[in-house]
């Protein structure tokens, strides 16, 4: 997944506490070889295999992911989307032309991709598409990492990857949650102060360059700086914060009246920030 996971774990048992961690960093590496693009035999590189009208079986677990992907993709009006892999490789490729770019929507997304159970089977439809689970993958990882320490009975615990997506568990004892700032990506001054229990937090931005493109019109996002997302699971955080980084403004006010449960954030291109959701931005 391209990126450094951590964990801040409170526990009466050093050893045993180790030994939980260990396991679920291991869980980590096991995901990667289920779920990225870059492994040859993950069922992700399978289906980018695929040719049009093609089909193969998948693990649950991935049916599970991109079954939620394509509800993320419904949800956020196609702002959020795993299929757009192509998209990002061309970006990445400095002989592009505009033109191609603004071309490539119309040949990618998650909603050419069929999903069938069971058995979990992927079907590709009208089109090949890249599945790529940059977006969403890693706070997977940490949904997957929390609940194998809930089982070993390790609750009170913070998790987080690359610095961008965290999830926090039960708090310490006596404290009402995880204290998590929400900083500016320039100059890294604290912009609001989270207090956060059993639930995710996740950041988007531009800090290295205009990397995060809008699937729905192949150009690069310019209008906002940073975006974060409060959400029940990592994956729902990191896909979302990644959708709010894409949405126009007035696509996000709409997307919390929708949601009115919901919380997040933009920071625009011209310093503005916006808060969406309860006022004290907690979640309990």
């Amino acid at each position: 997944m391209a990126t450094r996971f951590e964990a801040l774990i409170l526990y009466d048992e050093k050893h045993y506490a180790r030994q939980a961690v260990e396991a679920a960093f291991a869980e980590v590496d096991r995901l990667e070889q289920l779920l990225s693009r870059y492994v040859e035999t993950s069922d992700i590189s399978r289906i980018n295999n695929l040719q049009t009208g093609e089909s193969t079986l998948i693990g649950l677990e991935t049916y599970a992911c991109l079954s939620e992907c394509q509800q993320l993709f419904k949800e956020t009006n196609g702002a959020f989307d795993v299929g757009a892999g192509n998209l990002i490789d061309a970006w990445k490729n400095p002989t592009r032309s505009n033109e191609k770019l603004e071309t490539l929507p119309e040949e990618i997304s998650i909603h050419n991709l069929r999903l069938t159970s069971p058995p979990p089977t992927a079907e590709t439809e009208r089109r090949s598409i890249t599945i790529d689970l940059g977006g969403y993958g890693k706070g997977y990882a940490l949904d997957r990492m929390a609940e194998l320490l809930r089982e070993w009975e390790v609750d009170c615990a913070l998790l987080h990857s690359g610095m961008s997506t965290a999830l926090a568990l039960e708090p310490p004892p006596n404290e009402a949650g995880w204290p998590i700032t929400i900083s500016h990506p320039l100059s890294q001054a604290i912009i609001k102060t989270l207090t956060l229990s059993n639930v995710a937090l996740s950041g988007s931005g531009l800090q290295k360059g205009r990397h995060i493109i809008d699937p729905r019109t192949g150009r690069a996002v310019t209008h906002t700086q940073s975006a974060w997302a409060v959400a029940d699971s990592a994956a729902r955080a990191d896909a979302l914060s990644t959708a709010f980084m894409v949405m126009q403004r007035e696509e996000t006010e709409s997307y919390f009246e929708v949601h009115p449960d919901k919380q997040g954030a933009v920071l625009s291109s011209n310093g503005e920030f916006f808060w969406y959701g309860p006022p004290t931005g907690q979640s309990a």
